[in-house]
Protein backbone atom coordinates (compact mmCIF):
# COMPACT_ATOMS: atom_id res chain seq x y z
CA UNK A 1 0.00 0.00 0.00
CA UNK A 2 1.43 3.11 -0.81
CA UNK A 3 1.69 6.50 1.61
CA UNK A 4 0.24 9.57 -0.46
CA UNK A 5 1.44 12.73 0.82
CA UNK A 6 -1.08 15.62 0.97
CA UNK A 7 0.63 18.09 3.53
CA UNK A 8 4.05 20.29 3.82
CA UNK A 9 5.98 19.80 6.12
CA UNK A 10 6.68 22.21 9.15
CA UNK A 11 10.33 23.23 7.58
CA UNK A 12 9.05 23.84 4.33
CA UNK A 13 6.16 26.09 5.36
CA UNK A 14 9.32 28.19 7.46
CA UNK A 15 11.16 28.52 4.37
CA UNK A 16 8.05 30.09 2.80
CA UNK A 17 7.03 32.41 5.52
CA UNK A 18 11.12 33.24 5.40
CA UNK A 19 11.26 34.09 2.05
CA UNK A 20 8.24 35.86 2.05
CA UNK A 21 9.77 37.91 4.97
CA UNK A 22 12.66 38.61 2.64
CA UNK A 23 10.25 39.95 -0.17
CA UNK A 24 8.59 42.47 1.81
CA UNK A 25 11.93 43.40 3.87
CA UNK A 26 13.19 44.35 0.31
CA UNK A 27 10.21 45.80 -1.27
CA UNK A 28 8.66 48.28 1.40
CA UNK A 29 11.33 50.99 1.12
CA UNK A 30 10.74 50.76 -2.55
CA UNK A 31 7.10 51.21 -2.08
CA UNK A 32 7.23 54.20 0.63
CA UNK A 33 9.96 55.71 -1.98
CA UNK A 34 6.84 55.54 -4.71
CA UNK A 35 4.34 56.71 -2.35
CA UNK A 36 6.64 59.67 -1.30
CA UNK A 37 7.29 61.26 -4.80
CA UNK A 38 3.64 60.73 -5.70
CA UNK A 39 3.14 62.86 -2.62
CA UNK A 40 5.60 65.41 -3.92
CA UNK A 41 4.28 65.54 -7.50
CA UNK A 42 0.40 65.69 -6.44
CA UNK A 43 1.84 68.66 -4.24
CA UNK A 44 3.57 70.23 -6.91
CA UNK A 45 0.85 69.90 -9.30
CA UNK A 46 -1.73 71.13 -6.86
CA UNK A 47 0.28 74.26 -6.38
CA UNK A 48 0.64 75.05 -10.43
CA UNK A 49 -3.24 74.39 -10.37
CA UNK A 50 -3.51 77.36 -7.99
CA UNK A 51 -1.07 79.32 -9.94
CA UNK A 52 -2.92 78.92 -12.70
CA UNK A 53 -6.33 79.72 -11.11
CA UNK A 54 -4.52 83.38 -9.59
CA UNK A 55 -3.41 84.26 -12.91
CA UNK A 56 -7.22 83.42 -14.77
CA UNK A 57 -8.48 85.59 -12.05
CA UNK A 58 -5.99 88.71 -12.21
CA UNK A 59 -6.39 88.49 -16.08
CA UNK A 60 -10.21 88.08 -15.69
CA UNK A 61 -9.86 91.14 -13.36
CA UNK A 62 -8.01 93.02 -15.97
CA UNK A 63 -10.95 92.80 -18.52
CA UNK A 64 -13.33 94.16 -16.01
CA UNK A 65 -10.97 97.09 -15.01
CA UNK A 66 -10.13 97.89 -19.11
CA UNK A 67 -14.27 97.54 -19.96
CA UNK A 68 -15.27 100.17 -16.52
CA UNK A 69 -12.46 102.50 -15.26
CA UNK A 70 -15.06 102.86 -12.00
CA UNK A 71 -14.31 99.25 -11.49
CA UNK A 72 -11.08 98.96 -8.32
CA UNK A 73 -7.86 97.14 -10.26
CA UNK A 74 -7.23 94.05 -7.24
CA UNK A 75 -4.18 92.60 -9.20
CA UNK A 76 -1.07 94.50 -10.17
CA UNK A 77 0.99 91.87 -11.74
CA UNK A 78 0.75 88.25 -12.75
CA UNK A 79 1.98 85.75 -10.18
CA UNK A 80 5.04 83.79 -11.35
CA UNK A 81 6.32 80.77 -10.31
CA UNK A 82 9.70 80.33 -8.08
CA UNK A 83 11.71 77.72 -8.99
Amino acid sequence: MKKVKNAFTLIELLAVIIILAIVALIATPIILDVVEDARISAGKSESQMILSGINNYCATEDIKYQMDNSYTKICISDVKEEK
